[in-house]
C-alpha cells in the first residue's frame, strides 16, 4: 500500500489506485484508467489539479 496526493508519483509506481475523499472510497481501479477517465467528481478535481502541474 502506497498512500499519496502526487498522482505522478502513484502514475509511475502503482498499478491500482483507490480514491478517497473524507475517509471513504470513491473511486477505485486500474492507474492509467483512473487518471485518464475519472468518473467521480473529486477524482476528477484531483486529476485536474495534476494536469496544471504537468501530469504528463
Amino acid at each position: 500500500m502506497f498512500i499519496s496526493h502526487d498522482l505522478r508519483v502513484v502514475r509511475s509506481i502503482c498499478q491500482n489506485v483507490v480514491v478517497m475523499q473524507a475517509g471513504h472510497i470513491v473511486e477505485a481501479g486500474a492507474t492509467e484508467e483512473i487518471l485518464h477517465n475519472p468518473h467521480h467528481p473529486y477524482t476528477k478535481q484531483l486529476v485536474d489539479a495534476a494536469t496544471s502541474y504537468n501530469l504528463g
